[in-house]
């Protein structure tokens, strides 16, 4: 088999277990200020790193090792987009916009109380699933937000996992489906 053949092949099977897992699993979706994209997109400014904050490990692992799979979730969301998600302190990242990225958050937790946080909320390990939330944020208020749940039992290297974090990041900015409340 050749290269391009396997590599059809891959992407095949990856976009059909990704259209399996149902749009059931992302909820929650709030939009706050109506242009969050606007916000997203680096348009004008001199860097395109938003600054990404990540709360809870609920796999237990390196810390390095979590914030790589967070960001490049993230990251396949904007393929070709003039954005980028930055997990690390580092040189050029925007000062007007935030992302945060909470894993079990407390059930108090909402996207107002992460944004003002700048991700140092407490993260409670609790059932059979990890909650996950997500914002999107200027300076301390959320432009949009969204929540999902995805089993305790995967992990990072889980293709589902995966799934879910670059899917909730596309939908954070797209229109609302039907599904979320």
């Amino acid at each position: 088999m050749s290269a391009r053949t396997i590599i059809v092949l891959t992407l095949t099977a990856l976009l059909a277990s990704a259209c399996a897992l149902g749009d059931k699993r992302i909820y929650n979706h709030k939009v706050f200020r109506p242009n969050a994209t606007s916000y997203l997109i680096a348009g004008g400014t001199d860097s395109r790193a938003v600054p990404t904050f990540i709360v809870g490990n609920p796999f237990g692992i390196a810390p390095a090792t979590l914030a790589n799979v967070v960001s490049s979730s993230l990251q396949s969301a904007f393929l070709g987009r003039d954005v980028t998600f930055a997990t690390r302190r580092t040189t050029g990242l925007r000062d007007d916009v935030f992302m945060v990225v909470a894993f079990d958050p407390p059930k108090t937790a909402s996207a107002q109380r992460i944004c003002r946080s700048r991700g140092r909320i407490s993260s409670i390990t609790v059932g059979e699933s990890i909650r996950t939330l997500m914002a999107f944020c200027l300076a301390g208020t959320p432009l949009v937000s969204i929540e999902s749940k995805v089993a305790r039992g995967s992990g990072t290297g889980d293709k589902t996992f995966v799934l879910l974090l670059r899917d909730m990041a596309r939908r954070m900015f797209e229109a609302k489906s039907k599904n979320e409340i």
